[in-house]
C-alpha cells in the first residue's frame, strides 16, 4: 500500500485555512482508501492528536509527500527526502511562485540573505527575526516581516525546484508563472479550493447586519490594522454607527493583542468584537448570521473563507489584491464585483469605507448579492471534484 505523508508545519504556529484544508483532505484520502496516509503538524484544535512529530519523521519511509506550506520544504529536505524515489507534491497555498515572480521583476532575488539557507534549523527565521518583526515601530515591523518571510519563501521555492514532482496551482494566475519557473522539471496541476460540505446555507434569521472577518491575526499578510482603521473612518462619517457593533472578528494569531489595543485606542471597542478560534460548527453559524464577509489581506493565493462565506449565502467585500482569477476563458474571479460581492481598491481606505457602508446600509443590495454568491459557490466549487483530483494525482505518482 502506498505510504503518503501530508505536511502542514504552519499549523504549529496558527490554525488557518491551510491547516483546515490539509486536515479535510487527509480525512477524505483515508475514507476513500488505497493509501496509508499520515499527517505532520498540529491538528489538536480539530480534535485530532495522532499527527506525527518532528522526531517521528526520520524513522519512517514514504512514497508520496504532500507539502502544504513553504516551510514544509525546509523540514522535508532535512528529515524526509532521503530517498530519491520519493514523489513530492507542493500545493501553493502561500502564493510562493507569485512572490518569486514579483521579486524577479524587481531584481530582488539575488538579495535574498544567505542566512535563509540554514535548512537544518527551520526555526531560525522566527527566532532571528522576532525582535524586529515585533518592534514597537509598526511600519518597521511590517516591512521586516514582509521582506524576511517573502525572502524565505523565494529561497525555499528555488530549493524545491531541484526535486519537486508535481506543483498544484490553486488559482489561474499561478499556472503560467509555475510553468515559467519549473519549466519541465515538475508537472503543473490546477485545483481550486472548494468549501467543505458543512459550509452551507442555514434557514435562520440573520439578526446581525454587520460584517464578519475570519482569519489569522497577523499583520504581514492579513493586514487587519487596515480593517480596524477602515471601521474608524466608517463611524467618523456615519455618527449613527458609533458605539454599535458592526464588525465581528474570528481568529487568533501573533498580532491579536496589537489589534485589540488598536481597537481600544481608536474608541472602537463597542463597534468591533473579537471571538478567538471557533469550531467549524460555530463558524458555519457565524457565516449564516452576518450581513457580509470582509477581507483586508495584502495577498491571497485563493481565499478559502471567501467561498465558505458564499456557500453560506453571504456576500463578500474583497480587495483588488486578494480577489484572484479562477478562470481566464471566461474570465472569472473568486469574488465577482457587483455580482457576488463588492471589490474595493487595495489600500484605499476611502473606497473601502464607502463600500463597507453600502453593504451595511443597503439590505436589498446585500440580499441580491447573497443570492448570487450562494448560486456561484455551489455551481463553481465542488469538494468531491477538488479532493478527487488529489486522489487521482497520488494514485498515478
Amino acid at each position: 500500500m502506498k505510504k503518503v505523508l501530508m505536511m502542514e508545519s504552519g499549523s504549529f504556529k496558527t490554525i488557518g485555512g491551510a491547516a483546515n484544508d490539509t486536515f479535510e483532505l487527509y480525512k477524505y484520502l483515508r475514507a476513500r482508501g488505497g493509501f496509508d496516509v499520515e499527517l505532520f503538524g498540529d491538528f489538536s484544535k480539530f480534535g485530532y492528536d495522532g499527527a506525527l512529530k518532528l522526531e517521528d519523521l526520520e524513522s519512517k519511509k514514504f512514497d508520496v509527500v504532500i507539502l502544504n506550506s513553504i516551510r514544509d520544504v525546509a523540514i522535508a529536505e532535512r528529515y524526509v527526502l532521503h530517498d530519491k524515489g520519493i514523489k513530492t507534491v507542493y500545493v501553493d497555498r502561500g502564493d510562493a511562485v507569485t512572490h518569486y515572480s514579483k521579486a524577479l521583476m524587481k531584481r530582488a532575488v539575488a538579495k535574498v540573505p544567505s542566512v535563509m539557507g540554514r535548512l537544518n534549523k527551520p526555526e531560525y527565521f522566527d527566532s532571528k527575526a522576532s525582535k524586529l518583526a515585533h518592534s514597537s515601530n509598526s511600519k518597521l515591523a511590517r516591512n521586516v516581516r514582509d521582506y524576511v518571510s517573502k525572502s524565505y519563501n523565494i529561497y525555499l521555492l528555488g530549493r524545491m525546484k531541484r526535486w519537486l514532482t508535481c506543483y498544484v496551482a490553486i488559482n489561474a494566475e499561478q499556472i503560467d508563472l509555475a510553468k515559467a519557473f519549473f519549466k519541465n522539471s515538475a508537472t503543473i496541476e490546477y485545483i481550486p479550493i472548494a468549501p467543505h460540505e458543512k459550509f452551507k446555507k442555514l434557514e435562520i434569521d440573520r439578526d446581525f447586519s454587520g460584517a464578519l472577518h475570519v482569519g489569522r491575526l497577523e499583520e504581514t499578510q492579513k493586514n487587519v490594522s487596515f480593517l480596524i482603521k477602515g471601521i474608524k473612518k466608517v463611524t467618523d462619517a456615519h455618527s449613527e454607527l458609533r458605539g454599535k457593533e458592526i464588525l465581528r472578528i474570528i481568529g487568533e494569531g501573533p498580532d491579536e493583542a496589537y489589534y485589540k489595543n488598536l481597537t481600544d485606542s481608536l474608541g472602537l471597542s463597542r463597534c468591533i468584537s473579537f471571538s478567538g478560534f471557533k469550531s467549524e460548527g460555530a463558524l458555519v453559524n457565524a457565516y449564516n448570521n452576518c450581513g457580509f464577509f470582509v477581507s483586508c489581506s495584502r495577498w491571497e493565493s485563493f481565499s478559502r473563507v471567501f467561498i465558505e462565506a458564499m456557500a453560506c449565502g453571504t456576500p463578500v467585500l474583497a480587495n483588488t489584491n486578494n480577489d484572484k482569477i479562477i478562470s481566464y476563458n471566461p474570465k472569472k474571479y473568486v469574488v465577482m464585483d457587483g455580482e457576488t460581492g463588492l471589490v474595493y481598491r487595495f489600500g484605499d481606505i476611502g473606497d473601502f469605507s464607502e463600500k463597507f457602508y453600502r453593504l451595511y446600509s443597503d439590505r436589498r443590495l446585500r440580499e441580491s448579492l447573497a443570492r448570487n454568491a450562494y448560486s456561484y459557490a455551489t455551481k463553481e466549487f465542488s469538494i468531491e471534484k477538488t479532493y478527487g483530483r488529489y486522489y487521482e494525482i497520488v494514485s498515478r505518482l
